[in-house]
């Protein structure tokens, strides 16, 4: 049932993305029938698990799929073809999703770490600040080429980006005291997270004056935050080892 769900979202979002691409007006009913399968699959994934679904390297990549296709299709007033461009990305990560390994799919018993309402703050918080992280990242190539469209709502992505990895930080500081008795432990996923909202307040604070260094400092944050959600995931262990 998981895959099937899984399958139709990740259809239905290619099928949305070609839409505005094309300009068809069906792209809206291809919008909510898969923000409703990626729905469906986080409610029979939790139900079936247990526990939150995005505790593992799977859930995690349809969890973020899941919020960037509701940022995009729903929440956002972008042109439909710039729509289409910054949701490759949710398209990537659901399509990877779908054909990982069965052994990374299943889902085992929830770690205890994870059995606390904080996982329901922190990583959605840190989630929607990476998800505008990267819609930012691709607006800032887009308006880098001229379209001044994109360059529009590149400030308000890059806002969200960085109040949203600052609440995912603070949050993750509290549960991390409750769990493991101390707030902040330099565990690599908590470093790569301070790099990379260390990135997104130089890009604050350079504003409009610079441009090039603005961008500068987008491309350097979205790359350290790849390194942090994939990297630190597969090269280095720690405390967030959760594959």
């Amino acid at each position: 049932m998981e895959t099937i769900l899984l399958a139709a979202g990740a259809a239905a979002l290619a099928g949305y993305i070609l839409s505005g691409i094309n300009s068809c007006r069906r792209g809206r009913f291809l919008g909510y029938a898969g923000i409703i399968s990626f729905l469906s699959w986080i409610i029979v994934r939790s139900l079936g698990s247990g526990h939150a679904p995005f505790s593992g390297i799977y859930e995690s990549m349809v969890f973020f799929a899941f919020l960037y296709f509701v940022k995009i299709a729903l929440l956002s007033r972008f042109p439909e073809k710039t729509k289409a461009v910054t949701l490759l990305p949710a398209l990537a990560m659901a399509s990877v999703a779908l054909f990982l390994p069965d052994g990374m799919k299943t889902a085992g018993p929830g770690s205890p770490a994870l059995e606390s309402f904080w996982i329901w703050l922190h990583v959605p918080g840190i989630f929607i600040g990476y998800v505008s992280l990267t819609i930012g990242f691709i607006l800032a190539i887009i308006s880098n080429a001229g379209n001044k469209t994109a360059e529009n709502y590149l400030d308000d992505e890059m806002r969200i980006a960085f109040y949203f990895t600052a609440l995912g930080i603070i949050t993750g500081g509290f549960w991390a005291q409750l769990s493991w008795g101390s707030f902040w432990s330099w565990d690599p996923k908590e470093t790569w997270a301070l790099f990379t909202f260390t990135l997104l307040a130089l890009e604050r604070h350079t504003g409009q004056r610079r441009p090039v260094l603005r961008r500068i400092f987008i491309y350097a944050a979205f790359a350290a935050m790849l390194f942090n959600y994939f990297g630190v995931t597969f090269l280095l262990s720690g405390l967030h080892s959760y594959k």
